[in-house]
């Protein structure tokens, strides 16, 4: 039987979603064909309230290397050829970009627990998630301006909206791959970890979230974090 390339776990009413693709998570066309599928599954979850928070996860050393570079140009340039004007989209895109751009969406908490490659679609996934904790070992970037393509899954409007126009320039444009430091000092990512620990991180956050007694509110994760970092600071 063959292995599926993301699991959905719902344990205490967080759906932990975890990429275990082949090849450091590696997400082909097969693996966005399941990842619709999940991803629209969780969003009727969180419409009809039976869901209370969500953590994304990669499976192994890696968060995930991104989209397979030769499907994705190949793709890429089908949709260039159909297109009619410069808004006319294929169906296709947009519905997979509607289902990574949900989650910032969503009333309830999103949190990516990210260790070794975020790059990529992996990078988009978890840029629109509303918390991002990182481990060490993290490196994220958008590297696709180097194979002569730009993200297009809303990776450029998110990381433009969290650390302001000219720095998601520079990732966007020179390709290049930061560091969790880097990615922690630039306000990427949220929470900085040891390694390995970005996902138990990202288990007690949710629970500190969800145990609070107002109703959540995404445009409050700076406040969260705080409260989190000083209830946890000697652990």
């Amino acid at each position: 039987m063959e292995e599926q390339m993301f699991i959905t776990e719902i344990t205490d009413n967080i759906a932990f979603l975890t990429m275990q693709a082949p090849q450091n998570n590696l997400m082909t066309a097969e693996f966005f064909v399941e990842y619709e599928k999940t991803m629209q599954n969780i969003e009727n979850l969180a419409e009809k309230g039976e869901i209370s928070g969500i953590i994304i996860s990669g499976k192994g050393r890696h968060f995930s290397v991104g989209a397979d570079v030769q499907s994705l140009a190949e793709r890429s340039m089908n949709d260039l050829q159909n297109m009619k004007s410069d808004t006319d989209f294929s169906d296709s895109h947009i519905k997979q970009k509607h289902l990574v751009t949900f989650l910032h969406d969503l009333k309830i908490p999103v949190i990516s627990a990210v260790s070794g490659f975020c790059i990529g679609s992996g990078s988009e996934i978890a840029i629109n998630s509303h918390i991002r904790v990182c481990d060490k070992s993290a490196r994220i970037g958008q590297p696709e301006s180097t194979f002569g393509i730009l993200p297009g899954l809303g990776g450029i409007a998110r990381t433009a909206e969290y650390l302001g126009l000219t720095t998601a320039f520079e990732i966007v444009m020179s390709g290049e791959l930061l560091s969790a430091q880097q990615a922690y000092e630039i306000r990427w990512a949220d929470i900085l970890t040891e390694k390995k620990q970005a996902l138990p991180t990202a288990k007690k956050l949710m629970n500190y979230i969800l145990s609070l007694p107002e109703k959540y509110d995404p445009l409050s994760t700076a406040r969260y974090i705080s409260g989190f970092l000083k209830e946890y600071a000697d652990e």
